[in-house]
C-alpha cells in the first residue's frame, strides 16, 4: 500500500516540481528611470535617452577603446544562500548608425551574468548568456529569454551583471532596459510532496536493513 502511495507521490511531485512562485523584482531601478548610480556602473556605461523613444531611459554601453580586451558594465549584489535559485532577464537593442561589429573577427558582445560569491567576496560560480551582438536584429527591442542559476555551497551573495565586452577595436553600442532579477521559490505543494518522497526513501531503507 505504501509503495503505491509512494509511486503516486513520485508522479505528483514530477508535476508539482514544475510549479513555482516568482518573487518581486529584486533590482533597484530596473527600468533605468531613476538613479543610475544604484547600478554600480563602470567604464563606458551610462543612462541615456532610448534612441527609439526619447521619453524612455535605458543603459547605453560601449567599449573602452584600449586596444586590448576590456569590459564596460553595471551590476547589483544581494545576500544569498546555498540552494536559492535566481532568474534574470533583460531587453536589448542596437541601432542603425551605431551597429555592433559582426565581421567574425574579435566581435563585441553583451552578456547578462549571475555570479555567486562566498563570504570573502571570492567568485565561486557563475552562469552567463549572450544577449546581444552584431548579428542581432537592428532597431527593435529584443526580449531575451530568462536564465536561471542556483546558488552553490558557500554562497554569501549573488551579483546580477550586464556587461559589454570589447576584445579589440570593434565599434558599436548596446542598449539595455527592463532588467529583471527574481528568486524562484518552490510552491508549498512541491515542498510537501518532497517530504513524502523523503519519508518513502526512509521507509524503504529501514525495510531493507
Amino acid at each position: 500500500m505504501f509503495s503505491k502511495m509512494l509511486n503516486i507521490g513520485v508522479s505528483l511531485f514530477a508535476c508539482a516540481s514544475l510549479t513555482t512562485a516568482i518573487s518581486a523584482n529584486l533590482l533597484a531601478n530596473p527600468d533605468i528611470e531613476g538613479d543610475y548610480a544604484l547600478w554600480g556602473p563602470w567604464a563606458n556605461s551610462f543612462a541615456e535617452a532610448d534612441p527609439l523613444d526619447e521619453n524612455n531611459t535605458a543603459m547605453k554601453m560601449f567599449g573602452n577603446w584600449s586596444g586590448s580586451f576590456n569590459v564596460s558594465g553595471a551590476f547589483q549584489q544581494f545576500a544569498a544562500v546555498e540552494g536559492q535559485t535566481f532568474e534574470m532577464s533583460a531587453k536589448t537593442l542596437h541601432v542603425t548608425g551605431d551597429e555592433m561589429t559582426a565581421d567574425g573577427t574579435e566581435d563585441n558582445w553583451v552578456v547578462m551574468k549571475l555570479t555567486f560569491f562566498d563570504a570573502a567576496d571570492a567568485e565561486i560560480s557563475f552562469v552567463e548568456e549572450n544577449i546581444l551582438d552584431g548579428n542581432s536584429p537592428l532597431d527593435a527591442w529584443i526580449d531575451n529569454a530568462p536564465m536561471q542559476a542556483t546558488a552553490p555551497a558557500g554562497t554569501a551573495k549573488v551579483g546580477a551583471y550586464i556587461m559589454y565586452l570589447q576584445p579589440m577595436w570593434d565599434g558599436g553600442a548596446a542598449w539595455i532596459d527592463d532588467v529583471v532579477l527574481t528568486e524562484v521559490i518552490p510552491e508549498p505543494t512541491s515542498l510537501a510532496l518532497l517530504s513524502i518522497l523523503s519519508l518513502g526513501a526512509l521507509h524503504r531503507k529501514r525495510k531493507t536493513s
